[in-house]
């Protein structure tokens, strides 16, 4: 290489380099979404959960929206011994739903009953916590969430959560919600989701 090309290169490199250090730091990662994307998914992934909640293999159907390291901790010892009640639990609380409401059980068809619900995202984009304001009669509560990848969301129960107690507390939330659809607003579908996601969402609670 000739001496007047080598310097050429060398001076093309240092005004390279030095443009590339002008260049803003990305203070996060990009991959990681905007809070209001992260809120709208929070949002769905609550109606999804509700929805599942009253699904004859509920039990197994909520288990699915748990983060992985909960999930894997409470499959230990889920003998699903309470599924066929829960089953049928569920069933009559989708009766008791339309026989109230005239329509069918589901909030996937309109999230907005998740307003009141307060959502605040974390700084990293993360994970983020929900508070249930009262409803029902049921005080409110906190559920944690945290982001596995992507803009997919699970729910972060404590880890006194196991089999037994998680099977228990959802065959005990829709019990307690099957006997308060009777007394559910007929014109307001919002507030008798909120009053379904007061009592069935419970076993997701961090802070009680």
């Amino acid at each position: 290489m000739s001496k007047s090309l080598s310097i050429a290169v060398v001076g093309s490199l240092a005004i390279t380099t030095a443009a590339l250090g002008s260049q803003p730091k990305q203070s996060k990662d990009e991959s990681v979404p905007t809070t209001a994307q992260s809120e709208a998914s929070i949002r769905h992934l609550l109606a999804a959960t509700l929805n599942r909640c009253v699904k004859d293999d509920g039990i197994t159907r909520v288990l699915e929206d748990i983060g992985s390291t909960d999930r894997s901790r409470i499959e230990k010892d889920l003998d699903r011994s309470k599924e066929d009640d829960y089953g049928a639990d569920a069933r009559r609380v989708r009766e008791s739903w339309k026989s109230r409401i005239g329509t069918e059980f589901a909030p996937l068809d309109d999230s907005s009953f998740t307003k009141p619900f307060n959502i605040k995202v974390q700084d990293d984009g993360n994970r983020a916590d929900v508070d249930v304001p009262s409803f029902g009669g049921r005080g409110a509560f906190t559920i944690h969430v945290r982001r596995e990848h992507g803009d997919v969301w699970r729910f972060e129960v404590p880890d006194s959560v196991n089999g037994r107690n998680f099977e228990s507390t959802m065959l005990q939330g829709i019990r307690l919600f099957e006997t308060k659809v009777k007394d559910l607003p007929t014109g307001d579908l919002a507030s008798a989701y909120d009053v379904a996601a007061a009592e069935m969402l419970h076993v997701l609670a961090y802070s009680r």
